[in-house]
């Protein structure tokens, strides 16, 4: 509890984030659909990060359709009939694992970090492409440019 009234009343918080009890003190009860439903997504960030990600990815079922590095794309059920893709990462910013929804239509994690990043199949040019750069979840491309390396460099 983040902050105790004496009458037994408190707000609950996870590293500055207001949750619910519930989140803090029985993580396991979470069921997929407040999960799924949870319109906040710093809320929803910390059920993830109390329950596990493995976890959670049982929980909607998940399938790799691909990996590449650290890199998973993950179809999750989100138990309305429809399947839709995920890529799964360690947030640059602050080094945890998420999911975080890609368009329907991507196929592969190249595809997903492109939509990611921003780029078109039209854009990406490993061979004359220019330079991007990212620094956590900015992505900085130089003014002008019109094609792309697939990649970014990674400003530390």
């Amino acid at each position: 509890m983040a902050v105790a009234f004496p009458d037994g009343w408190g707000i609950w918080a996870w590293h500055g984030i207001r949750v619910t009890e519930q989140i803090i003190l029985r993580p396991e009860s979470l069921t997929p659909e407040q999960i799924a439903t949870e319109s906040n997504a710093q809320v929803r960030q910390v059920m993830v990060e109390r329950i596990g990600i493995e976890r959670v990815c049982q929980m909607f079922n998940a399938v790799c359709l691909d990996k590449q590095g650290t890199y998973e794309l993950l179809s999750l059920d989100l138990g309305d009939g429809r399947k839709r893709p995920y890529l799964k990462m360690i947030n640059p910013s602050i080094g945890v694992w998420h999911v975080e929804g890609v368009v329907p239509t991507v196929k592969t994690v190249q595809e997903a970090l492109n939509f990611r990043n921003g780029l078109t199949e039209k854009q990406i040019d490993d061979v004359n492409g220019t330079d991007f750069y990212q620094q956590g979840d900015v992505i900085l491309k130089p003014q002008g440019a019109t094609t792309f390396k697939s990649t970014p460099k990674i400003l530390t």
